[in-house]
This record gives C-alpha cells, structure tokens and sequence, in this order.
C-alpha cells in the first residue's frame, strides 16, 4: 500500500472533492482518526482534521477527501463493537436525531443521572428524584402520586403548586 503524500501548503479552506464511506486503518493515542483506507487505498487524516471523534481501527466512517489528497471523518457509521451512531437532522431551529432501524429507544446516562426516551415516553432518573412516563413521581424514595384541582396536602402539609 502506498500512502498518498500530505503537505500543508496554504492555510487557504480546501474543497471537498468526494464524500465516502471509509475504514479506519490507524488511531492516535487519545483515539482520533490517523489513516483511512479510502477505495482500498490508505489516505492520511492531519490532525486538525480528525475532529473530536474517537475511533478504533476497523471502524467504518463517512470521510470527505481533500483536494489536498488528505481526508476529514465526518462521522461514524459503525464500530467493530456494539455501538450505533443515529443521524442528526435540522428542523428549523431545532436538531432532531434519528435513531437507526431496529432501535426503538433511547438512553442517556451520567453516573446514576439517566434519561429514557421511548414509545411510552420519557423517564427521568437524576439523584433522589425519579419522574415515570407514567405521571409516577418519586423524592428521596417516596411515591408521590396526585391528582390535583386545587388545594394539595403533602405530609399533612398545605403545598402550593403552579
């Protein structure tokens, strides 16, 4: 295999001379994109240009090739492990991801903080405080469940809600 040869010759913006799917063939240390192997032939990706993805070799990535001959990873298709990369589209001003076909829910999670979103709803998990995609909301382990017009008791307490 040879490498396609990489000079910086400007700072001027290079134009993008073809989008494709592409292999990664070597990572960094941190694990961002090296080298790519692009229609079988191994492309090199500066630094600058392999963004704050983390990759793995074997990864399949959408690439832009450079009229350079160098190329930016765009985003990951699919990783040689379990991982699932859903589409991200604009609407208006909102961004809106789509989820891959067969996947039907979606789970954010930090340390013991989660948010799931599916076809029922959305449930929220954050510290002490659990809210269901069925109205059931949970404080400090207890269930707090009511259905309210107008004046609200907690504990024998007089609570004000809205």
């Amino acid at each position: 295999m040879s490498v396609i040869p990489f000079s910086p010759s400007s700072q001027k913006s290079l134009s993008v001379q073809k989008r494709c799917e592409a292999v990664v063939l070597e990572t960094t240390d941190s694990g961002r994109c090296r080298l790519l192997a692009v229609d079988g032939e191994p492309v090199p990706v500066p630094s600058d240009k392999a963004g704050r993805l983390l990759v793995s070799v074997h990864d399949v990535v959408m690439a832009d090739v450079m009229e350079d001959g160098t190329a930016r990873v765009a985003y990951v298709i699919a990783d040689d492990g379990d991982c699932v990369t859903p589409s991200m589209r604009l609407h208006g001003n909102a961004a809106r991801w789509e989820l891959p076909e067969g996947i039907d829910r979606l789970l954010l999670q930090v340390d013991a903080n989660s948010l799931l979103i599916d076809r029922d709803g959305v449930q929220v998990v954050a510290g002490r405080i659990q809210l269901s995609s069925e109205g059931r909301l949970t404080l400090a382990g207890r269930d707090l469940n009511a259905e309210i017009d107008d004046l609200c008791t907690l504990e024998g307490r007089e609570i004000h809600l809205n």
